[in-house]
């Protein structure tokens, strides 16, 4: 299990909850991600992408970005990078396919526009979420025009709104889900516009159902695997404090069955791997491990 805080590659023995390895691969605050993809851990940076072997820890190389974009998902043994010019909704957005080791750009993709960093993989597909209202686009991977999937929030003439309609996209369990903070469900004392979980059905190319998320305030983050979709969100508490919450949905009931308070560290993030959830907290330099089995 690999993570990074503060700027250091932590491999984690996840049977013996235990730090075996750092690796420097960065400053501290340069540290975006990590992903996975030919057999080689990958950590996104400011600056650049670092290759390390998982097996011995070495690192391998860095390739820059050089201000063209970077790293927004992994799948299909490949990393997908996003270039936009500025704005990402003005309709000027490559999607770049690079394989490893080199990373050498293996195809375009043009994207109508998007919203950065709302990529992901399934299989013949990417999806990649619109910068311009409430929508979704299908890049098929053999070629075709794009296809864009309505979502069914909320919509407002404001373009700092408009571009917030939705925060995350995931593919797992036959299905793509979306998280958003711009759905309108009926509530006991009417309608509440906020956080929901859809689930998209790519064969249909609809939404099929949704989750309203009524104990968050604002959405975050999604993760999928160990049996369940994971939503990270923020809750303000009565005392105005707040604290990030992660909520495990069951992906065959579209039902919360779990959820738990990991603190109120802002850079938070969570993945899962090895049958379980990890939730970071760099504040504090822990890492959490939810096991899903209980």
């Amino acid at each position: 299990m690999w993570v990074v805080l503060h700027g250091d590659l932590v491999r984690v023995d996840p049977f013996r909850n235990r730090v075996v390895a750092r690796v420097r691969v960065s400053l501290p605050e340069q540290a975006v991600d990590v992903l996975l993809a030919g057999g080689t851990v990958w950590v996104a940076t400011s600056v650049g992408v670092v290759g390390v072997d998982p097996r011995t820890g070495r690192v391998l190389g860095t390739v820059p970005t050089s201000g063209r974009g970077g790293p927004v998902a992994a799948g299909n043994g490949s990393l997908w990078w996003l270039v936009c010019e500025r704005p990402a909704a003005a309709g000027r957005c490559r999607l770049l396919r690079r394989d490893p080791p080199t990373l050498a750009v293996a195809a375009v993709v043009s994207v109508p526009e998007a919203e950065v960093p709302g990529v992901a993989v399934d299989g013949g597909s990417v999806w990649v979420l619109s910068g311009n209202g409430p929508g979704l686009w299908r890049l098929r991977m053999a070629g075709g025009a794009p296809a864009r999937v309505a979502l069914p929030l909320v919509t407002s003439p404001a373009p700092a709104v408009a571009a917030a309609h939705a925060t995350a996209v995931a593919a797992g369990f036959g299905a793509v889900w979306v998280l958003t903070d711009l759905y309108a469900a009926a509530s006991p004392s009417g309608t509440r516009i906020g956080p929901a979980l859809l689930r998209i059905d790519p064969a249909a190319g609809r939404v099929a159902a949704a989750l309203p998320l009524a104990d968050l305030d604002r959405p975050v983050a999604l993760a999928i695997g160990a049996r369940s979709v994971w939503v990270q969100g923020w809750q303000i508490h009565h005392d105005t404090t707040a604290s990030v919450v992660v909520e495990r949905v069951d992906p065959a009931t579209l039902r919360v069955v779990e959820a738990f308070d990991t603190g109120g560290d802002a850079d938070s993030r969570m993945a899962v791997g090895l049958g379980s959830l990890w939730v970071t907290r760099p504040s504090t330099g822990d890492l959490l491990h939810v096991d899903a089995d209980g």
